[in-house]
């Protein structure tokens, strides 16, 4: 795990589908982290908007919205206009 080799996380951030609308899935993946000092605060995580962490947490968490949806399309379009998307 890459975090181990930077010696932990300053941030983690829960976007897309399942990263914003899967409450349950954020908690487990904190459970799963807390020995790198990863709290979630189960009220904040319900809500699932901006900050998440616990008042005890190490690790900054957040939950930040997202367009799949346009990223993808932006994309497409730039490949068919021969260049990179920004």
């Amino acid at each position: 795990m890459m975090a181990t080799t930077l010696g932990g996380l300053d941030c983690l951030v829960f976007t897309g589908g399942i990263g914003e609308h899967a409450k349950e899935i954020r908690s487990a993946i904190g459970e799963r982290l807390a020995w790198m000092g990863v709290r979630i605060d189960a009220a904040s995580n319900d809500a699932a908007r901006g900050r998440i962490n616990g008042s005890d947490s190490a690790v900054e968490i957040f939950v930040i919205p997202t367009n799949e949806e346009m990223t993808i399309a932006r994309h497409c379009a730039a490949l068919i206009r021969g260049r990179h998307a920004t």
